[in-house]
């Protein structure tokens, strides 16, 4: 990456999702399990239309979750989605959800495998900010919401033509970009100055 700072900060708030992710997972087990990627779309895509309402309302919403709790949803729907994608593969099939139940019940492998995905998400950050440089830092907090928004209508709009079985690398790079928005947005909101939503 090109600068310190953005690997400290990004990797922080990636340490807090998988942290998240994993304390729901002893909670509730892998009930995600029965998501499938149409479904995940529309719970990012509900949180991002929350965000941006959020925004308009000068983030004074009538339930505690604010944006970055938000956000913070957002990128454990999109692990959830990689690891749902992963699993199809293995299988050759939309029918997952035995395979997850086994895969995702052993609080150690869970543990591994978020580590991978973290790795992966953070291998993809410093390739295109080697490119972009933190071209992202400039961005209007409102862009975040509205870039997760227009990749999955991109999700659903794959998703509806996949065939069963095959998942195409371009519906799974739509949920690692949504990720890595989602964790830009959180170290804007928590690292940068405050930037007014538009009205």
């Amino acid at each position: 990456m090109p600068n310190e700072r953005t690997e400290r900060e990004f990797r922080s708030v990636l340490e807090e999702c998988k942290q998240i992710f994993l304390a729901k997972l002893r909670d509730y087990g892998p009930a995600w399990r029965f998501l499938r990627l149409p479904a995940l779309a529309d719970k990012i895509l509900i949180k991002a239309k929350r965000i941006r309402r959020l925004g308009e309302l000068g983030g004074q919403g009538q339930i505690p979750e604010n944006a970055e709790a938000e956000y913070l949803g957002i990128a454990n729907y999109c692990l959830v989605a990689l690891i749902v994608i992963e699993a199809i593969r293995r299988a050759g099939s939309y029918d997952v959800e035995d395979l997850l139940l086994e895969r995702w019940s052993d609080p150690n492998a869970a543990t591994a495998e978020l580590d991978r995905l973290v790795a992966s998400t953070t291998a993809l950050l410093a390739r295109k900010n080697h490119d972009y440089d933190d071209a992202w830092r400039d961005m209007d907090l409102s862009s975040y919401p509205d870039e997760i928004l227009s990749r999955m209508a991109r999700v659903k709009h794959m998703a509806a033509r996949e065939a069963s079985g095959q998942v195409s690398e371009a519906l799974e790079s739509q949920f690692y970009d949504t990720l890595n928005y989602a964790a830009l947005a959180l170290m804007r909101h928590r690292y940068d100055s405050p930037q007014p939503h538009p009205p």
